[in-house]
């Protein structure tokens, strides 16, 4: 290869001025015209003569003609310097209110069960926590001074009946299916501000009920109970056969984590786990079920009788 083809190329002339560059230098010029004009102007009404005769004077005078161009050029620095400083602070708020924006997304989704679009385990946790505050809250001196005081609430633990024959006999699509259909059928019948449904995970639900002490706690698990057992779920023209066993726990001084254990036990006693009843030493109000009548049914903690008893409907719930 020839000397000249890689160190004989010809030096390559500067190009100027990026056509950026020359915008902002235009930009500046203008700026520090519109000062200058502006300069002579209040100069000229501090003398008391015209604008014109003063800028005759200043094209004759180099030295006058110079400090009024100076002391532009320094007011155009500074008016660029605040614009810029503007800019950045506007920018940095931008930037500021999207990731603001982008927090508020993922933290919503990271609450969120993707399947059925209801609280995941997180959500659940963090509603039942916000709760417990406010009630210990309460508690504190100046706590009651609220307009309106936060009420108890009940915990559900919602447990699909043999999901697994979902799976199997009609294809996990079905069991998607039937989890989004139980998931909206739970959502539409609770109260929109007062109770909250949650899939903390697999064919699991749950539910915190608020109780303003007017309302049969274990009747609306039991009419849950009843909405999803006659409800026509269907997949691919075909209906699914489902019902939930529900267990519930009263609020307990204890807090939430006891509730939870307390209504995990009352779905151990509708499920007839005679082995978890023993273990747990419950006490039991009447018998555990056994055969058929493990499914489709309520029990909860009664906290008047401390025992866990089924729950038997004595009127409708509207």
């Amino acid at each position: 290869m020839g000397e000249g083809k890689i160190f004989g190329l010809p030096k390559k002339e500067d190009a100027g001025l990026t056509r950026a560059e020359e915008n902002k230098e235009n930009r500046f010029k203008d700026r520090k015209n519109n000062a200058y004009k502006e300069h002579v102007k209040v100069l000229a009404e501090k003398c008391k003569i015209p604008v014109e005769d003063l800028n005759d004077m200043l094209s004759d005078n180099e030295i006058l003609r110079t400090s009024v161009l100076e002391a532009a050029e320094s007011e155009a620095l500074s008016l660029e310097q605040s614009i810029r400083e503007r800019w950045k602070t506007r920018n940095a708020n931008r930037q500021a209110e999207a990731a603001d924006g982008e927090a508020e997304k993922f933290g919503k989704i990271a609450r969120i069960d993707e399947l059925t679009q209801i609280y995941n385990r997180r959500g659940l946790m963090m509603d039942i926590e916000q709760r417990q505050n406010d009630l210990d809250f309460q508690k504190t001196p100046g706590g009651n001074k609220r307009k309106e005081a936060p009420k108890k609430f009940w915990i559900f633990w919602i447990d699909f009946d043999n999901f697994k024959n979902i799976n199997d006999n009609y294809g996990h699509d079905a069991g998607d299916e039937a989890l989004i259909s139980v998931a909206n059928l739970i959502r539409e019948n609770l109260r929109p501000h007062k109770d909250v449904v949650a899939r903390p995970g697999g064919d699991e639900f749950a539910a915190v009920i608020e109780d303003d002490g007017n309302v049969d706690i274990p009747g609306i698990a039991d009419r849950l109970r009843e909405i999803i057992e006659n409800s026509d779920i269907e997949y691919k023209g075909r209906r699914l056969p489902v019902t939930v066993t529900i267990g519930a726990s009263p609020y307990l001084e204890d807090g939430a984590d006891k509730m939870m254990k307390i209504a995990d036990n009352a779905l151990y006693a509708a499920k007839g786990k005679k082995d978890k009843v023993e273990e747990e030493g419950l006490e039991i109000e009447g018998e555990i079920p056994s055969g058929d009548d493990v499914k489709n049914q309520v029990w909860y903690f009664d906290e008047e009788i401390k025992k866990y008893k089924k729950y038997n409907a004595t009127k409708k719930i509207d």
